[in-house]
């Protein structure tokens, strides 16, 4: 991956002392010129729609997955080359896009496809400088799943895929964050999160046997990370955070307006 950052890095440099200039890449034939410059470039094929503010890009592989469960190099190089190539075109349309998405998808074997999806402005702030690569690491948007349907298609089905939208993709992203963050100070917990759009609530749920562990341990990850990412992406259509403990059905609920205070404190270890 660090081949992907420092060419984003080049790409950054060159977009900024051209920001004067006109779009490389117009919105009207945006998808077909991704399509062309991933062909040209890599000699991949791929396939793109833009949805709404989201462009998606599938990608089909012979083989995704390793044995091993780790990705094979042929599709991980391949999986480098057209999100790097995704990012040339974004940062130079004149399209109004907020987020790219890549689906690689198995279309020989089993069916298998990860999706992962980034937000315009994180790639942004990457390029500027604005943001460590660690922190962009865990600002992502991924998951594995299984669409046996690729193995039948000749061309992707565009219609089953949804725009991004900002409250998802930091639903999954805090989701994911808290979990790795409990794999690295050693915690056997998982936590899901659920986002109430009426309601404004983002619901915590997890299981934990111990009511210090689940007060002084869990708890302030989820409060820490949680005030993080919303500060990060000014996310204001959270009125207030639920954290459930299903083994006791314990509920802390915690507002909008308390978190600031999260931020400055340590995680125990």
């Amino acid at each position: 991956m660090n081949k992907f950052f420092i060419l984003l890095q080049v790409i950054g440099i060159v977009i900024f002392f051209c920001s004067g200039c006109n779009p490389t890449y117009l919105k009207e034939n945006l998808s077909t010129d991704l399509e062309k410059l991933c062909k040209k470039e890599y000699n991949i094929d791929v396939q793109s729609k833009v949805i709404g503010k989201t462009i998606v890009v599938f990608l089909p592989v012979e083989r995704l997955f390793e044995d091993s469960m780790s990705l094979a190099p042929d599709a991980l190089e391949k999986v480098e080359n057209v999100i790097l190539s995704t990012s040339r075109v974004i940062l130079s349309t004149n399209a109004e896009l907020d987020f790219y998405m890549l689906i690689a998808a198995d279309v020989k074997f089993s069916g298998t496809e990860i999706v992962l999806a980034r937000y315009f402005d994180d790639l942004r702030k990457l390029m500027y400088g604005w943001m460590s690569r660690e922190e962009y690491r865990k600002r992502v948007f991924w998951k594995v799943r299984v669409d046996h349907a690729v193995l039948e298609q000749a061309e992707f089905d565009f219609s089953n895929v949804s725009e991004m939208t900002l409250a998802y993709f930091i639903k999954h992203q805090l989701e994911q964050r808290i979990n790795a963050e409990f794999g690295n100070l050693g915690y056997g917990f998982n936590v899901s999160l659920e986002y109430g759009q009426q309601s404004e609530e983002f619901v915590f749920t997890l299981t934990v046997a111990d009511e210090k562990q689940f007060r002084n341990l869990c708890l302030p990850v989820i409060l820490k990370e949680t005030a993080f990412v919303l500060k990060s992406y000014s996310f204001n259509q959270v009125r207030r955070i639920v954290v459930t403990n299903l083994w006791d059905n314990e509920v802390i609920l915690t507002f909008k307006e308390e978190l600031p205070k999260y931020l400055l404190e340590k995680l125990p270890h």
